[in-house]
């Protein structure tokens, strides 16, 4: 289009990153915000916290949610744990017993 005297420049948009609703984080949102995925058996109550290690899919650029992941218990085999978003000072607590406010989903 050439230069037309009439029209105003304006800058170009800057993409703005979509705010999730409630539960919906996705593995890129964890490993942007602090890389621990915590979770918690809502049947025998063991805690584990997952990093970019133990779970492959926590990377940057992964827009798979995380709800619609599987997780299975390792000491009961339950499935649906309480699952939360952490940092790794936040994670250690977690793991010695203080609660997390951030869950994720119901």
């Amino acid at each position: 289009m050439p230069d037309d005297p009439t029209r105003r420049q304006m800058r170009p948009r800057e993409p703005v990153p979509v705010t999730p609703a409630y539960g919906a984080v996705t593995f890129g949102h964890v490993a942007l915000e602090g890389g621990v995925l915590c979770d918690e058996c809502r049947a025998c109550a063991k805690r584990t916290a997952l990093t970019k290690q133990e779970c492959p899919a926590i990377r940057i650029g992964n827009g798979k949610f995380v709800l619609h992941a599987t997780f299975k218990c390792s000491k009961c085999g339950a499935d649906k744990p309480r699952l939360y978003q952490a940092t790794k000072d936040e994670a250690a607590m977690f793991l010695a017993g203080d609660r997390l406010g951030r869950q994720i989903g119901p």
